[in-house]
């Protein structure tokens, strides 16, 4: 039996418990035959074909890429007479096969041997043994001395060490194994040479130059007489050599290829280097040339030329090679049985179409890799992985799905990666890259609100998941119901921003907690709707493995909104209009906006804004404009207007720390309450009681607030800077109310932050699975600091249990009033810094709202004639690409 690191296959459900190469070691018999009997070396497609043309069913044989070095094949003969040939990829001595890593090529026999059947129901059976033992591996020995890096991949080795070398790595590194230390790792080629066929260094030939650069050579070669020759490893195959001589006219250039145990030039195979310069010292080699004399090597010419471009080729390494297309960064992934998600370094390559993980950025070895050519990739809803800014990859190959999630740092980091993944899943060298000026961007708003004759025994506290093609994307909280109610309410909404245009249909199941997945109840595929239509409908639901029994039903709102996004220097001229300083342009679309647009409208116009760095300036100037206009002070920044919108957007983008440290722990505290810590009498659950339930509330709530009136240092600085100005301009507009500039800033801060944060944790992205009875609780903390932040107690009959908490407020008024007064002290506009994010998408919303609104804007622009430019600028932008008038838009989303 032999252990196998493994990556289970199968389903991605968030709860089940799945193996991984990171958390376990899987035993398996992996019992293989001599490779004697089954490697062929190098071979290529038509030749691996013809030897399995008459073999029996279920015979193999593994051959090394004729095109890749280090690369191999294994081909295989199918029942039905096919012969297929399945990739496996050899990285830093693992060899990775159909999603799965293998210490050897033997355990990639045994296992599809013993372990998995490699097409339906069919395994490996007999090999096909070639007509001579070909070796798996080549024989190198040190010429030079090398000691490691500390805490990398890297292997020492002194001179004379012998090497087992699996594989050849970008930058002109190997991957090795010193025979002397049996300590495996990579290796700089150049310290190191192949032993020829009667096991003797090649450095023991006087023709042989292996660290000489190619321009030393060509400079010696050229003053040299005609049949000169010398002898390097070849620059651009691993394995392969160059021979160098001087003819009468000009330096030729021959090279050696390695064909398994041999070297072939001009056709013919030989044993040896040596063998070839024995050949061609008697016959020519091209017209009128024999091999005379040796090029002398300079033994004191080149230790420096190894040594000092060690770290440059190192650097070349980790960062993937040379190629200009690859990316590489610092993300998360989750473990298969997600329990824990670690950090990692990933490099993406473009060439290759591989993503490779691995421990930290100074390692060689991956910790695993994703061939992106059986891939897809897909957004995930962070209710799926309570974690916010997850993509995963879903691989499809031999027959199983194997499903891996990343989590980036941020959502523009997070679509950068989708971005970049899906451009090497589709990336084809042959073809000139040209990015089109036009694409049309699909979103998917996907609402699961019911469901109807559930079956309470089977299904006490079910939660509903929606799955993409069958790739899990989101998931609902537990609904909680009685024994005799057959319905389940969740109203959980979800947005995908960019749907892949090869999703079809969606799937919706319905489950509960450790139930086993034959009780599932599942919609099937369903396909997706027309665009830009709301489709609002009950679907049947069905138990696994029998579609015909009928077991309720559920109902499902979904829309998928087309856009047609241009290049962002197409909206050049528009993106002028929005940055002037009057806010003309920006003003009259904010009052022709529909007050379920204007949110949208607000949103894309800040990412403009702090794409252009100059969002804080054109914030504080929306804030002062309603302040002029507003006549009561009373009901001042209370309504939805442009500019609470936007200064809301712009708080929600910057206070990602604020709110884990003061709001974050309050709310997991009270999730690990199992009733709601409720107040109102006539609400509460059996066996509770007020006062049982004020004392925790109270500690929860007092907590809350001492975070928040001690993290002034934790507000960022723009914010700080802006609700000071915000604050200034109500002080001078209002001087006779004394608290209007306080209730100015916590109009803000927690009428339009932290209370929204507790109310809705999953919007920011705080929490994921809040059970009614803890949202409950979040409620009424959320009605206390609302009332705080308003500077009045709770009266009147309406709310009047909420009276209880008015000594809180009352001994919390005159701290929040100097938490105010320390928050908008000394605070100077913070230096504009261009955030250089991609808007097109922002852009092309709002160059939408310009054309769905011409004839609103042309009405105004009669008292504001600066408005015919907006018009204009629309026009000019939509002559060759007329976007579509969205009628999706007079619909509320779901």
């Amino acid at each position: 039996m032999t252990s196998l690191p493994i990556e289970t296959m199968g389903d991605n459900q968030p709860d089940e418990s799945h193996c991984d190469e990171e958390d376990v070691e899987v035993y398996l018999d992996l019992s293989a035959p001599p490779e004697s009997e089954w490697f062929h070396g190098v071979l290529s497609r038509n030749d691996s074909e013809q030897k399995l043309e008459s073999a029996a069913p279920g015979t193999y044989l593994i051959r090394e890429s004729n095109k890749t070095a280090g690369n191999y094949a294994l081909s295989y003969r199918t029942a039905d007479d096919g012969i297929y040939h399945f990739r496996i990829t050899s990285v830093c001595g693992d060899f990775y096969m159909g999603g799965r890593r293998f210490e050897s090529l033997r355990n990639v026999v045994g296992y599809y041997s013993n372990c998995s059947s490699l097409v339906k129901d069919q395994r490996l059976v007999v090999g096909a043994t070639p007509d001579v033992a070909v070796p798996t591996h080549q024989t190198y020995t040190a010429v030079l001395p090398y000691t490691a890096v500390p805490e990398s991949d890297e292997v020492s080795v002194h001179a004379g060490d012998l090497l087992t070398v699996w594989s050849y790595l970008e930058g002109g590194w190997i991957w090795a194994t010193n025979l002397v230390s049996e300590r495996s790792g990579l290796v700089y080629q150049d310290l190191v040479e192949p032993l020829d066929s009667r096991g003797r260094s090649l450095y023991e030939n006087v023709w042989f130059h292996g660290r000489t650069s190619r321009k030393l050579l060509r400079d010696s070669l050229g003053s040299a007489a005609t049949g000169v020759y010398a002898v390097t490893p070849s620059e651009s195959t691993p394995g392969a050599f160059t021979m160098l001589v001087r003819s009468e006219s000009k330096i030729e250039r021959f090279k050696l290829d390695r064909f398994n145990s041999q070297l072939v030039v001009g056709g013919r195979a030989f044993t040896d280097i040596a063998d070839i310069v024995e050949r061609y010292t008697v016959d020519e080699i091209v017209d009128g040339v024999r091999l005379r004399l040796p090029l002398p090597r300079d033994a004191s010419e080149s230790d420096s030329v190894v040594y000092e471009p060690i770290r440059d080729y190192k650097a070349a390494l980790v960062a993937g090679g040379t190629g200009v297309d690859n990316k590489t960064g610092l993300v998360y992934k989750r473990s298969r049985n997600g329990r824990r998600w670690r950090e990692l370094f990933i490099l993406l390559s473009f060439n290759r179409k591989r993503l490779l993980y691995f421990d930290s950025e100074k390692r060689a070895k991956p910790r695993g890799l994703v061939d992106l050519s059986v891939c897809r990739v897909l957004g995930v809803d962070p209710s799926l992985c309570e974690r916010p800014n997850c993509f995963q990859l879903v691989a499809t190959e031999l027959g199983a799905t194997q499903v891996y999630y990343f989590s980036s740092r941020d959502a523009t980091d997070k679509a950068e990666w989708i971005s970049h993944v899906q451009q090497c899943i589709d990336y084809d060298p042959s073809e000139r890259r040209r990015r089109s000026s036009a694409r049309r961007l699909r979103s998917l708003h996907a609402t699961v609100l019911s469901a109807r004759e559930l079956p309470y025994k089977l299904l006490p506290r079910p939660y509903a998941v929606v799955s993409l093609d069958e790739a899990r994307w989101a998931r609902t909280v537990e609904a909680e119901r009685s024994a005799d109610d057959e319905t389940a309410v969740w109203d959980a909404g979800f947005l995908l921003e960019e749907l892949p245009t090869a999703v079809a249909a969606l799937s919706v199941s319905v489950a509960t907690r450790r139930l086993l997945r034959d009780a599932e109840l599942s919609t099937g595929p369903l396909p997706l709707p027309a665009a830009n239509r709301v489709s609002d409908s009950w679907h049947p639901l069905h138990a696994a493995g029998n579609p015909a029994a009928h077991c309720g039903s559920l109902r499902l709102r979904l829309l998928v909104e087309e856009e047609l996004i241009l290049s962002e220097s197409r909206y050049s001229r528009l993106k002028e209009l929005l940055l002037d300083p009057e806010l003309v342009y920006v003003s009259a679309l904010g009052e022709v906006c529909r007050r379920d647009v204007l949110t949208r409208f607000a949103a894309a116009l800040v990412n403009v804004l702090e794409a252009a760095g100059d969002s804080l300036r054109l914030l504080v100037a929306l804030g002062c404009s309603d302040i002029a206009r507003e006549p009561d002070v009373a009901t001042l920044f209370r309504g939805t207007t442009l500019a609470t919108s936007a200064i809301e957007r712009y708080m929600h983008n910057e206070s990602t720390e604020l709110l884990g440290k003061c709001v974050q722990p309050t709310i997991e505290r009270a999730l690990q309450y199992k009733s709601a810590l409720e107040l109102n009498p006539a609400n509460l659950p059996p066996g509770s009681s007020v006062a049982a339930n004020l004392e925790p509330l109270l500690q929860l709530l007092v907590e809350l607030t001492n975070r928040i009136l001690l993290a002034s240092d934790l507000c960022p600085r723009g914010l700080r800077y802006l609700l000071a100005e915000l604050r200034r301009s109500v002080v001078l507009k209002f001087p006779e109310e004394r608290t209007a500039g306080t209730r100015c800033v916590t109009s803000f801060l927690f009428l339009r932050l932290f209370c929204p944060a507790l109310i809705n944790p999953r919007k920011f992205n705080l929490a994921y699975s809040i059970p009614p009875h803890s949202a409950r609780t979040l409620t009424i903390l959320a009605k206390a600091l609302q009332n705080l932040a308003n500077l009045v107690e709770f009266a009147g009959v309406k709310e009047s249990y909420m009276m209880i908490l008015n000594e809180y407020i009352v001994n919390y008024k005159e701290k929040l009033v100097a938490f105010v007064d320390i928050l908008a002290k000394g605070n100077r506009a913070p230096e504009s810094v261009a955030s250089g994010q991609n808007c097109e998408r922002d852009m092309a919303m709002i160059h939408r709202l310009c054309v769905e609104h011409r004839e609103e804007i042309q009405q105004l622009s009669s008292k504001q004639p600066l408005l015919k430019k907006l018009v204009a600028v629309a026009e000019h932008i939509s002559l060759k690409h007329s976007p579509p008038v969205n009628p999706a838009h007079k619909h509320c989303p779901p």
